[in-house]
């Protein structure tokens, strides 16, 4: 296969088994979407490319309704680092699932974890904070554990729980708390319990927000769930040549061909467009 000879006549992408739709770029460049993959055996994700009669990707109309824009999304972080092996104690189960953990947090500690929260919309709403944590010591006495979340300084989970179970400490707070990028998680075990030994380990951390429809480095994803035609408004991208794509099934990637491009303050551009709308296939 040529480079002159790359079109959606000419080529198929498959992804774990199954043909992807996929569009001819102008630099004689192949674009396509799929998931990546992150398990216990690989992170590398394998994708093949067949000179055969492929899937060709859809384009859809986003023209953009008349109204007012949406401001946020919501938006779901997840944090993890795997640093420590969890030996012993655990059943067969347990075993076959999550078995490194982030760190040890052995009382009296007040360990600090710094994440980052892009662009949080502070008057829409409660962010929620969860911890993965799970009990490394028990005592007789219950509770045994003792754990408090501080986010930037601010107490805003208390709470006592026991033995060697895994425990989600979850809490509802003010965005007004989440600072635009670096974050500081404080957990402390201040070992007050009168257990010989209180230790915790933690696994990870997740954060759910509103976030504004603005892009980082020109990339922005995100889901809608409002039910009908939704006006969105993007800025923050620095360049005009922005691609928009509905992922939403990751076998059936359709293309956005009608939204409107629009340069904001130099050097930055933004887009409009409308996600709710019913697909319209469009010929080119």
């Amino acid at each position: 296969m040529t480079a002159d000879g790359i079109t959606p006549e000419t080529f198929r992408v498959v992804h774990l088994g199954e043909t992807v739709p996929a569009e001819a770029g102008p630099e004689n460049d192949i674009r396509f979407y799929a998931q990546t993959v992150d398990n216990e055996f690989t992170g590398t994700n394998v994708c093949w490319l067949y000179q055969e009669k492929g899937e060709t990707m859809v384009r859809t109309d986003g023209e953009p309704p008349e109204g007012d824009a949406a401001t946020s999304f919501g938006e779901s972080l997840s944090f993890e680092e795997n640093h420590q092996l969890w030996e012993g104690r655990l059943s067969f189960e347990e075993k076959e699932g999550d078995y490194w953990y982030w760190s040890r947090i052995h009382a009296p500690a007040a360990p600090k974890y710094s994440v980052n929260i892009p662009l949080p919309v502070r008057d829409e709403g409660d962010a929620v904070i969860r911890v993965w944590l799970r009990g490394r010591s028990d005592a007789p006495l219950s509770p045994d554990h003792h754990t408090r979340i501080s986010l930037n300084g601010t107490l805003i989970s208390d709470e006592h729980w026991d033995g060697f179970t895994e425990h989600i400490q979850e809490v509802g707070f003010s965005p007004d708390l989440l600072l635009n990028g670096s974050n500081t998680i404080t957990i402390e075990s201040p070992g007050d319990t009168e257990a010989t030994v209180d230790e915790v380990w933690l696994n990870r951390i997740a954060v759910a927000y509103r976030r504004a429809f603005v892009a980082t480095e020109d990339h922005l994803r995100f889901t809608v769930t409002d039910p009908g035609p939704v006006r969105i408004e993007i800025s923050g991208f620095t360049q005009a040549g922005i691609l928009l794509y509905d992922i939403t099934d990751p076998y059936q990637v359709t293309r956005f061909s009608s939204f409107l491009t629009a340069r904001l303050t130099r050097p930055r551009s933004g887009i409009r467009f409308c996600p709710g709308r019913l697909p319209k296939p469009i010929t080119s």
